[in-house]
């Protein structure tokens, strides 16, 4: 209201110098139309503003007092008219409101014509410094929104169905490395203005998703709303938002591991993760290094990480910073198995409106890169905040308000398309490097050798290429690569082929890049065969190369 007053007392101050004086009956109905808007009575001041633009049709004054009245009753139709009006008959009686009817156009998604009247502001109205850094604002969003519906990006997406959705709100959380069990929150309508969440699991089936169950806990607290979970890749490690557990506002972060056939209750995360303020949405790297969780501590919705200590607690929390936060809100974060693309949501980067979608890469520097936003229709006008992408790199799966869902935000999936892909995860995404421990064995699933050789297959490259970049993100892991044959042929053959073989496999990542003393080689034979080599199937399995932890 307080704008309006403020709108109004300047029109008393440019009457006497519009372009042409309205008649005395137009101006006699333009003061009883403002007189009852100062007392908040539209529908009178309406019925006046009327009269005095039937009096006269260019009365500007009386066209910008409409555009206010419909702004105040939030009649958008009626604003819009009267401020274009308004600046048709006197473009530079009030050119703030040239910001306004920007802002209408824009919710309209009007945005060629939001640009040309932010352009002409510019070039004729500007020099209020707070109006000019506004319209700049303004100016971008509207040209990065009319570009982006111009030019969309592919993107089919498909309902989980009724299977998932609900008429409440469900909220993606996490996939499965394997993508074989879907982890979301639903948020419940308890009515009365009270809602309540839970972590609900579903498994995947030929024809689409079994009925969701609740996660079952070994024990857990009635005072406790649990929500924004997410799942350690190698699948060991649930990590959890619990509001309103011990304290009267506010969310922690929280652990439970898999034992047997459920959960444990959830502990609070240890150290400096939590604080008084408002910690949720975490994500774990796939290697188990990192932590990545939304706080408030300092005001905004800010992106934290935290690293893994060498006692294996977490280390003090760091404030991404630019260019991943801003001074609006980011949320979200989704780390991918890949390790250097992560996706997340704002409210300030250039976007759609509302929260949208981005992503970053992290560059060889370790920095993370400017995020990119992931284009319309993947984001719109709306909220676009909850966001999962499958260990492929392509499947996306993302909660959303959408046209034919179930109610609220549903669960879609989709294919990404290619320039926002992240790198297809391998078997080592799933490895959570702080729990392996001396003696742990790890079999080389993309490393082949021709048949009775100890020559590399031709796509064998990709694995020593996998492992290579493994053992460079993870500089402190001293390994021995193993070779094992099947039992057919001479032992003392056998022996030496495999020697022969982890040989190999060790020359090529000394070639890499990896140092000499981090790497031994030893070969087996088919001394430590996995299983017994009474079938074809078996003696394929026996015949491996593995890496195994020294220190």
């Amino acid at each position: 209201m307080k704008r309006v007053i403020l709108i109004v007392f300047a029109l008393l101050s440019l009457v006497s110098v519009a372009f042409s004086q309205p008649s005395k009956k137009a101006v006699k109905a333009y003061e009883s139309a403002e007189e009852a808007f100062l007392k908040r009575d539209y529908t009178k001041a309406y019925q006046h503003v009327l009269k005095a633009i039937v009096e006269d049709p260019n009365y500007a004054e009386a066209w910008l007092l409409e555009g206010e009245i419909g702004m105040e009753t939030k009649d958008y139709d009626m604003a819009i008219l009267g401020y274009e009006k308004a600046l048709a008959c006197d473009s530079m009686l009030f050119p703030p409101a040239a910001i306004t009817l920007a802002r209408l156009y824009d919710a309209q998604g009007n945005y060629k014509r939001e640009a040309v009247l932010l352009r002409w502001y510019q070039s004729r109205a500007s020099g209020n410094a707070a109006n000019d850094v506004t319209v700049s604002e303004l100016l971008e969003l509207a040209r990065f929104r009319d570009e982006a519906i111009s030019h969309p990006v592919a993107f089919d997406p498909e309902n989980l169905g009724s299977e998932i959705n609900s008429a409440d709100d469900e909220y993606v959380n996490a996939l499965t490395f394997y993508g074989d069990h879907l982890l979301f929150t639903r948020k419940m309508n308890r009515g009365n203005g009270y809602y309540e969440e839970e972590v609900f699991v579903s498994q995947k089936a030929d024809d689409g998703w079994t009925i969701p169950e609740p996660l079952s806990f070994e024990s857990f607290p009635d005072a406790i709303d649990p929500g924004a979970a997410f799942l350690s890749a190698d699948g060991s490690k649930l990590y959890l938002t619990g509001c309103g557990w011990g304290r009267e506002s506010g969310c922690d972060l929280y652990v439970s591991h898999w034992s047997v056939d459920q959960w444990s209750m959830p502990r609070k995360i240890e150290g400096s993760i939590n604080t008084g303020s408002w910690e949720s949405q975490p994500c774990v790297s796939a290697d188990g290094k990192e932590l990545y969780f939304v706080s408030r501590r300092n005001g905004n919705a800010d992106i934290y990480c935290s690293r893994r200590n060498a006692d294996r607690s977490w280390g003090e929390p760091q404030n991404l910073g630019a260019p991943i936060n801003t001074k609006g809100s980011e949320m979200a974060p989704f780390l991918h198995p890949d390790g250097r693309t992560l996706y997340f949501s704002s409210d300030k980067h250039i976007g759609m409106g509302g929260f949208d979608l981005f992503m970053s890469r992290r560059g060889e520097d370790g920095r993370w890169q400017e995020p990119v936003n992931l284009g319309f229709p993947i984001n719109t006008q709306g909220d676009e905040i909850n966001f999962f992408v499958a260990a492929d790199g392509k499947t996306a799966f993302i909660s959303s308000q959408r046209e034919g869902g179930q109610g609220g935000y549903d669960i879609y999936t989709f294919e990404l398309p290619e320039e926002i892909r992240s790198d297809s995860a391998n078997y080592f995404s799933n490895v959570d490097v702080t729990e392996l421990s001396p003696g742990d064995a790890i079999v080389l699933q993309n490393i082949q050798f021709e048949f009775n050789s100890s020559a590399l297959t031709g796509d064998s490259q990709s694995g020593i290429e996998i492992l290579s970049r493994f053992l460079k993100r993870n500089p402190e892991l001293r390994v021995e690569l193993a070779g094992h044959t099947d039992d057919v042929g001479n032992a003392n053959y056998n022996l030496k082929l495999s020697s022969d073989r982890a040989e190999v496999v060790r020359q090529a990542l000394i070639a890499s890049g990896i140092e000499e003393n981090r790497l031994t080689a030893k070969g087996y034979g088919a001394t430590k065969s996995l299983w017994p080599n009474d079938s074809d199937e078996h003696r394929a399995l026996n015949r491996r190369t593995e890496m195994i932890i020294i220190d």
